[in-house]
């Protein structure tokens, strides 16, 4: 995960817990197990408890996996059960359906078992235990809602899937002219604004949706045939257009109206000697297009958007290894073919320059493996000439401390320097483009000595394969830097070599939890010599009872009153969620911290009730409400 991305989702998370606390009220104590009295619910189920696996007679196969064995470790995975409902989009029961179970990324059954449905629309079969979602596989019908299972240790038997009768739509979209749009996307929405609320809302694709080919055609092979079905048509330059289907449903027409007035520009592409030059980029804002094998262009000036604030609109043909070509229209007028020269041609410049050299720590050692770049803003980098060698000519300077920068323009710009060692780094005074043993000396600034810790939980175990890094907080500069992703090893040690003052903060994250601890070097009393709590990963699972069906949100808090975000269990933790969705049906497996003290249940972002729990890491918690 790059570094702006994680502050994008730490903003994000931060947003919505401001969100949150707006909704905030007075807690209730007690913890889940006590009487239903205690707890503060507006309209509560009559029970509220969380159940060990371990000693619940109902759950033994969970309770195996909770408390492996070598028995259980060679057992083949219990098939769970997989049954619901087919109804149409009035909320019918459809008969004589084949649904089958497909794995999650998937849109095909590859093997697993199908079951159809009866005279009142119900299904019954088994499924492996992973994550996927159950559709149906009938030519006479397209699936309009999925039955999502994300939980992929329960049975699941309230199920519902939604289908439509299949039609085949085509038709043609042409601008107002009657020109044919080549790759126009058409999509079918079903129209569905009501109907039955099923578990998974996912639309497969691949059935509803398709482009134009280069005259203007299209073809949906299935479509689903429902008295709001739409067409939404979509093409670079053209207002999006929503129209019903209308007569024939072969040949529907689908017109295009563009967003801006303005006129196509051809021109011609040469290179350095004066030759045409086929299969070269041109490009004018947003809109790009290649050279044809003689050399010309059409670029459709209307299509482009407006420039940015303190952009210029201008075309640039750009080459492999040499100088692009710029040409600026003549006038503001720049979507019309009057604002252009009367022969517009795009002829590149000379070779690309680079920056060669050396860089030096500050005692006069090469830093082995330097990482350069162009400090912001950037210069427009040129593509390298396709019988380039540059990872070669790369590696064989990285020993020694060497670096040669990516093709420029002519220019002056300065270098961010980065040594991988020390995790130092440095921006220079500009440098002329095409400058040749340029040596940059890192300034002396100091050093940390080095780090060594070790990360344990709350109840003083060590974190075995904990991730973490070293970076610099940089806040208001306008570079950033950031350390190789580590693991702590198995008594959950830390080690570094000598890192430069300029390395600030220590990012932590164990196994399991998305929760990212920062800990400023300065704050810990000895750096070679340190040790840092973190929390620990409980393994959750929330099953709500039918009477909670409003609730579509859940939120750990601390004992701060803070978010304490949750570790999906099949899924990035980068991405990791505050909140927990009950998007696949009332119950939903993940890992959640040991320091949350209450889960707060919300019915469209406003919070219903908060329950004070408390989670073991050395069991499956199971929160039945």
């Amino acid at each position: 995960m790059t570094r702006t991305h994680a502050l994008l989702v730490l903003s994000a998370s931060a947003i919505l817990a401001a969100a949150l606390a707006l909704a905030i009220r007075e807690r209730g104590d007690a913890p889940i197990g006590s009487a239903p009295a205690a707890a503060t619910f507006d309209r509560a189920p009559d029970e509220v408890r969380s159940t060990n696996l371990a000693a619940d007679p109902d759950r033994e196969e969970l309770a195996a996996e909770a408390a492996p064995s070598i028995g259980s470790a060679i057992a083949p995975p219990r098939e769970l059960v997989v049954a619901g409902r087919v109804v149409s989009v009035e909320g019918l029961p459809v008969s004589g359906v084949t649904v089958a179970f497909c794995e999650e990324d998937r849109r095909d059954p590859n093997g697993w078992p199908v079951a159809f449905s009866a005279v009142d629309g119900g299904f019954r079969m088994t499924r492996p235990p992973r994550r996927g979602v159950a559709l149906a596989f009938d030519l006479r019908y397209v699936t309009v809602r999925e039955a999502a299972m994300y939980d992929d240790e329960l049975d699941r038997e309230d199920l519902t899937i939604v289908v439509a009768p299949s039609i085949r739509v085509a038709g043609v979209v042409v601008d107002a002219g009657g020109n044919p749009v080549p790759w126009a996307s058409v999509d079918a929405d079903a129209g569905m604004t009501r109907g039955p609320r099923p578990i998974g809302r996912f639309r497969p694709h691949e059935s509803f949706a398709t482009r134009s080919n280069e005259a203007g055609r299209f073809v949906l092979p299935r479509a689903p045939s429902t008295d709001g079905i739409r067409l939404i048509v979509r093409a670079k330059g053209y207002h999006v257009a929503d129209l019903r289907l209308v007569g024939n449903l072969e040949e529907q027409l689908v017109v295009l109206q563009r967003v801006n007035a303005g006129d196509d520009l051809t021109g011609l592409v040469l290179d350095e000697r004066g030759a045409p030059v086929a299969l070269v980029e041109v490009s004018m804002l947003d809109v790009v297009t290649r050279s044809d094998e003689h050399g010309r262009f059409c670029i459709p000036l209307w299509k482009a958007d407006d420039p940015e604030p303190g952009e210029s609109p201008e075309l640039v043909a750009t080459f492999d290894g040499l100088l692009p070509a710029r040409l600026r229209p003549l006038s503001s007028d720049w979507r019309s073919r009057p604002a252009w020269p009367g022969e517009v041609t795009l002829r590149a410049g000379g070779p690309g320059l680079r920056i060669r050299g050396f860089a030096l720590r500050s005692d006069g050692t090469p830093i082995e493996g330097v990482r350069i770049s162009f400090a912001p803003p950037e210069p427009f980098e040129i593509p390298e000439p396709r019988d380039s060698d540059r990872h070669a000519e790369l590696d064989s300077l990285a020993s020694i401390g060497g670096f040669a920068t990516p093709l420029v323009e002519p220019g002056r710009y300065p270098l961010l320097v980065f040594d991988p060692v020390s995790l130092d780094e440095f921006v220079t005074d500009p440098i002329d483009a095409g400058s040749q043993d340029v040596v940059i000396r890192m300034p002396d600034r100091g050093h940390w000595p080095p780090l060594r810790g070790v990360v344990v939980d709350r109840r003083g175990r060590p974190c075995p394969e904990a991730e973490w890094w070293i970076e610099h907080d940089d806040e208001g500069d306008t570079f950033t830097m950031l350390g190789e992703h580590r693991f702590t090893d198995e008594a959950g040690r830390i080690a570094h070599g000598r890192l430069s003052s300029n390395a600030d903060v220590l990012c932590v994250r164990a196994q399991n939890t998305a929760k990212l601890n920062r800990v400023a070097l300065a704050s810990l009393p000895r750096v070679d010599d340190f040790r840092i709590v973190v929390p620990v990963a409980c393994r959750t699972r929330i099953e709500l009872d039918p009477r909670w069906h409003d609730i579509d949100m859940a939120v750990f808090t601390t004992q701060g009153g803070e978010l304490a975000p949750v570790c999906p269990l099949h899924a990035d933790r980068d991405a990791a969620p505050m909140m927990i969705g009950f998007r696949a049906g009332r119950s939903v497996t993940f890992w959640a911290l040991d320091d949350s003290v209450e889960l707060e249940l919300l019915s469209r972002m406003k919070v219903r009730s908060r329950v004070p729990v408390r989670l073991n890491p050395d069991e499956l918690n199971v929160l039945r409400l």
